[in-house]
């Protein structure tokens, strides 16, 4: 990995549990409670607007 991801920790409803903004590359992210699934998004790729703690 050679750039900055949003990391998105989604549960079992697809509801977003969690966000990390811009990981750098060979950072490590902790899970999230209740997370089945991880979406890595490149950090530019992604709009504030659209990604919102509690939406699907």
């Amino acid at each position: 990995m050679r750039f900055n991801l949003d990391i998105v920790y989604l549960d079992k409803e697809n509801k977003i549990i969690k966000i990390i903004k811009s990981l750098k590359p060979f950072e490590v992210a902790l899970s999230a409670r209740n997370a089945v699934s991880i979406l890595e998004i490149p950090s530019n790729m992604s709009s504030p607007s659209k990604l919102v703690i509690g939406k699907n």
